[in-house]
């Protein structure tokens, strides 16, 4: 794209980059209160009651649970 001189393309490329670097690094848990509390970029804000979760198994499915790696665990 750079000797092709495709800026649009490029620039699309670079926003996707930093899309993703940014919901990578936006990434985390937080337990406050007997609540666990879950952010992923701009996308993923959610608030569970520990009390609620009634079962607690590993798994490698990536639709399970925001997560930057593929061993996750997956609350019920």
């Amino acid at each position: 794209m750079v000797n092709a001189k495709e800026w649009i393309g490029l620039d699309i490329h670079f926003l996707i980059l930093a899309l993703v670097a940014y919901t990578f690094k936006s990434t985390h848990y937080i337990i406050y209160h007997k609540v666990l509390k879950i952010r992923c970029g701009f996308f993923f804000n959610k608030t569970i009651a520990i009390d609620t979760i009634y079962k607690i198994s590993e798994s490698h499915n990536p639709v399970s649970a925001p997560a930057a790696s593929l061993d996750r665990l997956e609350l019920f």
